[in-house]
């Protein structure tokens, strides 16, 4: 072998090992961003507009394991309604969802960033999803979650306005949630 074949050999062999390396650290930035939540939320300001969590002394983080292939958790509830409920009373993300409506008319489904069940009406909505009549709306999980930094809770109305109380007739809406 010439000395020329043994360099490039050479410079192949530090090449794949730098690129190893990369991809190793890439997949482990990959799976911290994933999955490690937040359990002290600093608001956000000019200063801390995008901190880097890794590196942030005043924040604390741990891995979300929900399932041993890192998969999201999952609520389902028949008969949705104006009584809130609870999916995760801590911090969280949702992933996707697919909810159904038996009516002949629209329903809405509202998420609320909160720990305890809110009061449907007065309560301030983060999300409110439409579900047209006699259909299923859904999403397939996300890479990235839409973030919920209390608690995640859910209802359901007749109207979409955020100040609605009417409810669903019983049996009207039903609902499927990813989340971490």
């Amino acid at each position: 072998m010439s000395i020329m074949d043994q360099l490039l050999a050479k410079v192949g062999e530090e090449l794949a090992e730098v690129s190893s390396s990369l991809h190793d650290k890439s997949s482990e930035i990959f799976l911290r961003n994933m999955f490690y939540t937040p359990t002290n939320v600093v608001p956000l300001s000019d200063d801390n507009l995008h901190p880097d969590p890794l590196k942030e002394k005043n924040h604390k983080f741990s891995i979300q394991k929900p399932s041993p292939i890192f998969g999201v958790r999952k609520f389902k509830f028949s008969n949705l309604s104006t009584t809130a409920q609870v999916i995760k009373d801590s911090p969280g993300a949702l992933y996707g969802y697919h909810l159904i409506n038996t009516a002949s008319s629209p329903r809405y489904v509202k998420l609320y960033d909160q720990v305890n069940p809110p009061k449907v009406g007065t309560a301030n909505v983060d999300v409110t999803l439409m579900i047209p009549p006699l259909m299923a709306v859904d999403t397939q999980p996300a890479l990235m979650g839409t973030l919920f930094t209390r608690g995640i809770c859910i209802a359901a109305t007749q109207n979409p306005a955020d100040t609605d109380a009417t409810a669903p007739n019983a049996n009207d809406v039903f609902v499927n949630i990813f989340y971490i």
